[in-house]
């Protein structure tokens, strides 16, 4: 059973499509999953939701959905990001809204745990350390964990006896799911933040028990075109082509 993974599409559907029609040419998937995040400030909300609604995924609610969906935006977030998320509630319909309303915050599935953030926190929460990732193994029950929000690819894995050592995911590279437990973070479709402006996600493969990582191109100079041509802040969203 082959799963593929991603998380943090941003509302960057050029970067969605790019990685689903790479996931189109892996053989026997059987199922997608999305640790949340389908919107957020990218400049195409709609056919970001309307390309991923294609195919029917598990998904998670991300914090970013959340915010959009009840048009409550955080004290944190100001300028022109909260215009942009602003814009994009304003123009998603109230069914689309009602479904990421209704996206659980957390999905326990077989050996998996599904959240946005972190199983202790799951929209507030980045598993972004050793000892983050080490409180957080009391906050799940499965053997592993998938998490997404941080936007950087890597996996915290934990041997007996021993605390969460990080390990960053490199593109088409496969790895072992048998260590004692894992964390494994996919990284970011729309809006990765590790140096590499690549879209990222990962194939889980349940029978043989492996993470095979991937990071597909996109055309970074229609996504900034698509930025202009609804108004967002261009030198704001030039890091988004950076990897930044």
């Amino acid at each position: 059973m082959k799963i593929a993974v991603l998380s943090d599409i941003h509302s960057n559907s050029l970067a969605l499509k790019a990685v689903l029609r790479d996931i189109d040419n892996i053989s026997n998937l059987d199922d997608v999953w999305c640790l949340g995040d389908i919107l957020g400030y990218g400049p195409d909300p709609l056919g970001s939701f309307s390309a991923l609604a294609q195919y029917n995924p598990l998904a998670i609610k991300g914090e970013m959905d959340q915010i959009i969906a009840t048009e409550k935006i955080p004290a944190y977030i100001t300028g022109d990001v909260k215009e942009a998320i602003y814009w994009i509630s304003t123009i998603i319909s109230p069914e689309q809204k009602e479904f990421l309303m209704k996206l659980p915050e957390k999905v326990a599935n077989d050996e998996f745990t599904l959240v946005h953030g972190s199983p202790r926190l799951p929209l507030k929460e980045s598993i972004v350390a050793n000892g983050i990732a080490n409180a957080n193994l009391n906050y799940f029950n499965t053997r592993y964990c998938l998490a997404g929000r941080s936007c950087e690819a890597g996996m915290f894995v934990k041997l007996p006896g021993a605390n969460c050592e990080y390990k960053k995911l490199e593109d088409g590279q496969i790895y072992d799911l048998s260590y004692e437990r894992m964390i494994i973070n996919p990284g970011s479709v729309g809006s990765p933040v590790d140096h590499d402006p690549r879209a990222s996600y990962g194939v889980l493969d349940i029978n043989n028990m492996t993470w095979e990582h991937h990071r597909v191109e996109y055309d970074h100079e229609l996504f900034m075109k698509q930025v202009q041509e609804v108004g967002f802040p261009y030198d704001y969203y030039l890091k988004t082509t950076r990897g930044e």
